[in-house]
């Protein structure tokens, strides 16, 4: 194994992540006892030291304390030599123009590539477009949807299955507080899209938002969202709703309420025959309780929910399939004094197993203006994240520090961060969000779509690189 990998025992059975702790895997690497954290994730047992360990070293790992979820101790012993680190280098290719604005700013809700195909949901002003290339980003098709009426779209996301592309999105008509979720899908041939629908409630006093789009094995498709008050309210419709549809799309058959409280951001994810959804729940008596909330919603089961003590600053909140039945959950709170930390969760829907919340990254408040994460799975289970900081400075214009990380194990370890190329060192904080924290498409193999947005006078371009990680060569 390498010095910046983790260690991971499996075991027959499923693990009981509730009975481990720090010293539940005693580690010695040459003789001296290693400091690390110990989690669990189904039926495996993951170390992470922490810092690297050096090049050479003979070690050992026992276990002390910790059980299967049957109750059965955990035994035996573990014995690895650290290898050298193998040498690494990001290559990306020249940028390749997406899309290109008239006029107007160009925003870029959501990319993601699937079965060779890279997607990205934009919006200019009130229109929506899908823009799509089948040629690994090299050249792109765009294909607008239906205006829906004068206002702005706010919010999107976007799939693939079955050949077809399934987009939904958020529009504000101008004038007013609420807003409606719309959804369309594309031909097979990705030319065009079917009249948009509204699958939200045409209501006055309430605004929709926060749009997502998940589509199962039986060309079903589930658009989620969130109700909340606008210019007045329903409180009955208050939470998380779902609309179902059938012939990929083209029939829509029910709408669900899943839960009537103050609730942000639903995910739904189909994984292992099951329909999995995540939202973020707070209390009406107070904004700063908050949890991330995990249900089984085939089996109307609660699988875990995490409390969160400050107020949680999610804007990019992921909910991600890394296997057949392994999934992770990516999400970032304010802690104490306004830092942050940014999380993982695995679950495994074979087993059940919901692991402990591992941390990431820790972002202390005094050290930067303001940070950003995007996370992204391919369909081989690949993690694609990406971070965007800017350090504490005055004025519109700040520098910007834009990295890359990959994860090949449900992001119990992610390899060392690589700044970006092409983007601009500095962004102005007035203009579009895409400038300054890029979108990010995992794809099979290691490879990675990097999607961002570059302003040039008066008109917006949004832009693609391809990146691949492959060993560096030294002479």
């Amino acid at each position: 194994m390498g010095p910046n990998t983790h260690v991971s025992a499996s075991f027959s059975k499923a693990i009981d992540a509730n009975s481990l702790a720090g010293d539940s895997l005693e580690v010695l690497c040459n003789g001296q006892a290693i400091a690390g954290t110990v989690s669990a994730s189904g039926s495996t047992v993951f170390f992470s030291p922490s810092g690297a360990l050096a090049d050479g070293n003979s070690c050992t790992g026992t276990f002390k304390s910790g059980s299967a979820l049957d109750g059965s101790p955990l035994a035996g012993e573990l014995t690895f030599t650290v290898d050298p680190a193998p040498s690494y280098q990001w290559h990306f290719t020249e940028p390749k123009l997406a899309y290109q604005s008239p006029a107007g700013l160009v925003h870029a809700h959501d990319v993601g590539y699937w079965d060779g195909v890279l997607l990205i949901a934009l919006s200019r002003g009130s229109e929506i477009y899908l823009a799509a290339s089948s040629d690994g980003g090299a050249t792109f098709s765009v294909v607008q949807a239906e205006r829906v009426g004068s206002g702005t779209v706010a919010d999107a996301d976007v799939t693939y299955a079955n050949g077809r592309a399934h987009i939904a999105w958020r529009f504000l008509p101008f004038n007013t507080a609420n807003s409606e979720i719309y959804y369309a899908h594309s031909a097979s041939t990705l030319d065009t899209l079917s009249t948009p629908q509204v699958v939200s409630f045409e209501y006055d006093d309430m605004a929709a938002m926060d749009p997502r789009v998940a589509t199962g094995s039986d060309a079903t498709v589930q658009v989620t969202w969130m109700e909340r008050c606008g210019d007045g309210c329903y409180p009955s419709l208050i939470g998380v709703h779902m609309a179902s549809f059938i012939n990929n799309g083209n029939l829509m058959t029910s709408k669900t309420q899943i839960t009537n409280e103050i609730a942000e951001d639903p995910i739904a994810l189909w994984l292992n025959g099951s329909l999995l959804m995540t939202w973020i729940s707070h209390e009406e008596v107070s904004p700063y309780d908050y949890s991330n909330v995990l249900r089984n919603h085939t089996a109307n089961s609660l699988i875990g929910e995490r409390s969160v003590s400050k107020e949680q600053i999610d804007p990019t909140r992921a909910f991600l399939k890394t296997g057949a039945s392994t999934a992770v959950l990516h999400w970032k709170e304010r802690q104490e004094e306004n830092n942050a930390a940014y999380y993982v969760v695995r679950y495994d829907a074979a087993t059940g197993a919901l692991s402990e919340p591992q941390q990431i990254s820790y972002v202390p408040r005094d050290a930067y203006r303001f940070h950003v994460t995007r996370m992204d799975a391919s369909t081989d289970g690949t993690l694609a994240w990406v971070t965007a900081l800017a350090p504490k400075s005055t004025g519109f214009i700040v520098p910007v520090q834009r990295t890359l990380r990959r994860s090949t194990d449900g992001g119990v370890s992610f390899t060392s961060a690589t700044e970006l190329p092409f983007m601009l060192p500095y962004a102005p904080l007035e203009q579009s969000s895409d400038e300054i924290i890029p979108r990010v498409a995992a794809a099979e193999g290691g490879e990675v779509f990097v999607i961002w947005t570059r302003k040039s006078g008066d008109t917006w371009a949004l832009q693609s690189s391809k990146g691949a990680l492959a060993p560096s060569c030294s002479k």
